[in-house]
């Protein structure tokens, strides 16, 4: 199915569109790994409102949004000494992951990858088992402590904080995943600026998000204060804002980035509101630059 919108955004980008049809295309394996998703939120619902409540406390008493972000994952992640939050999506099948980044299996196990705001550590996990990336290849950041226990845990770089406050040198990744953020980011212009920064030329920048942006993760004391880039009432002027304000970005970096492609989809999350099928977009950028003012390719 189509979005007409949509796509005539994606063209107007010079992007391809892709619709992925809620995961059911892939049939069997999706049908194994959704009840297996399925069965595991089974097993965690009765602890639903104890981590509600924690979540709840932590808004009330915080200072920043940015303190109440992190301390909220902290429990989802782990607070209750085992992880709340899980999720499926499409870049968690190795068809569907190829067609979004456009990238083989061959070419990704060369590749310096970092996934930020990994959260539980789905997507790096699935990187190394199913294309053998190597654990030294891989990163992961996120605001949560407790998240970046358990990417380190499972062997792979961690670290804590906001993207711009981690210092890695500029042109350093070549795949970097956004891994929706976008409604929990509290300065959202930074951290375009900084995964823009950070990629090298020919990388790719992979932005997934749920349009168009309802910022629900800021305390009281910042409601009104922040100001988003997403401010998009529709799904397509949500994502035009996103790609005009990267382009912008990679200008003033003085490099050249490419919407690629626009695709459409949905993701399984089971968190502090229990089991839900949320809208998924994903944005993909390939970084280029422009040294001398001059196009590189």
């Amino acid at each position: 199915m189509r979005d007409k919108k949509l796509f005539q955004l994606a063209e107007a980008f010079g992007a391809e569109y892709i619709y992925i049809d809620t995961l059911s295309g892939m049939s069997g394996l999706f049908n194994r790994k959704l009840w297996s998703f399925k069965i595991e939120a089974l097993k965690r619902i009765g602890r639903l409102y104890t981590v509600r409540k924690l979540i709840k406390h932590i808004y009330k008493m915080s200072s920043s949004s940015s303190e109440a972000i992190a301390s909220m994952y902290d429990v989802e992640y782990g607070g209750l000494d085992r992880p709340n939050y899980m999720y499926l999506n499409t870049l968690l099948f190795r068809q569907e992951f190829e067609k979004i980044t456009g990238i083989t299996a061959d070419e990704m196990k060369n590749l310096k990858i970092i996934d930020v705001g990994a959260g539980s550590n789905e997507l790096l996990r699935f990187l190394h088992t199913e294309f053998g990336i190597k654990h030294n290849q891989l990163f992961g950041s996120d605001l949560s402590p407790a998240s970046v226990k358990i990417i380190i845990e499972d062997g792979f770089h961690g670290y804590t904080g906001r993207i711009e406050q981690l210092h890695f040198p500029e042109n350093n990744f070549d795949l970097v995943f956004l891994s929706y953020f976008i409604d929990f980011d509290t300065d959202q212009r930074k951290t375009l600026e900084e995964v823009v920064k950070i990629t090298q030329p020919g990388g790719k920048i992979i932005l997934e998000g749920k349009f168009p942006s309802n910022p629900s993760g800021l305390s009281d004391a910042d409601k009104g204060q922040i100001n988003f880039i997403t401010k998009g009432v529709e799904v397509v002027e949500d994502i035009e804002l996103v790609c005009r304000a990267i382009e912008q970005i990679a200008q003033f970096q003085n490099k050249r980035i490419s919407v690629e492609r626009v695709i459409r989809s949905k993701r399984y999350v089971f968190s502090r509101y229990g089991l839900c099928k949320l809208p998924s977009y994903f944005l993909v950028f390939r970084i280029g630059n422009l040294p001398h003012g001059q196009d590189s390719d």
